[in-house]
């Protein structure tokens, strides 16, 4: 039996990596008695897969997870002890058996980006308004610059009491994938003395290539 639960992840569980969500969710698993599927092996592990991790420090609404359990379960029985077993931080939204759209349809996410700083939002329009945004980013080949331009889907700006706020609809998945953060940093080298006081990051939503939200 194979089920996808809906999460969001906020307050202390929004700067745990991702090795420590995966463990998290597996105490979880393992203190509401649901008995999960194992991998065969020397090492068995249990058939847990994450959507797309999302960096440490972010907010993360309408995440998912799939989990392969033995049969026999009831989904509003799965739903009520999923809840009750969630630590600080990890709210379930719905569990489901419906595993459509699969994983591998991941194409794009739509974040939130809440920055105070010491300019102003025409000045980091104009950052995204060139026709290209080269910065430093980390691959497996080591540092390479890129043009970050391309992944960026759409953009909005707009003023929140005394933060900036930038929309977001970003290129996400094992294709391509761009971190916010790197927006940021793009700020940060083509803005002359930028200072971020506040920084707060929230993915919303992940989409399908067909635009249709997990």
């Amino acid at each position: 039996m194979q089920i996808r639960i809906k999460f969001n992840k906020d307050g202390y569980a929004a700067y745990i990596s991702h090795l420590d969500l995966l463990r998290t969710f597996n105490r979880m698993i393992k203190r509401s008695g649901i008995i999960p599927e194992y991998s065969k092996g020397y090492n068995p592990h249990s058939l847990m897969t994450f959507l797309q991790p999302s960096s440490v420090g972010m907010i993360s609404r309408n995440d998912c997870v799939e989990l392969k359990i033995v049969d026999g379960y009831d989904i509003n029985t799965l739903t009520e002890l999923l809840k009750k077993y969630a630590p600080p931080g990890i709210e379930i939204i719905s569990v489901t058996e419906d595993v459509v759209p699969p994983f591998s349809n991941l194409c794009s996410a739509k974040y939130k980006v809440y920055i105070k700083s010491n300019k102003d939002i025409c000045e980091m329009e104009n950052v995204l308004k060139k026709d290209a945004v080269l910065i430093d980013k980390k691959t497996k080949k080591g540092i390479k610059e890129v043009d970050i331009k391309p992944l960026i889907e759409n953009y909005e700006f707009f003023s929140e009491n005394d933060f900036t706020v930038l929309k977001l609809h970003l290129k996400c998945g094992s294709v391509s994938n761009l971190n916010p953060s790197l927006i940021i940093k793009a700020f940060e080298k083509y803005i002359d003395g930028l200072k971020t006081d506040e920084l707060k990051i929230i993915r919303e939503c992940m989409l399908t290539d067909n635009g249709e939200i997990y």
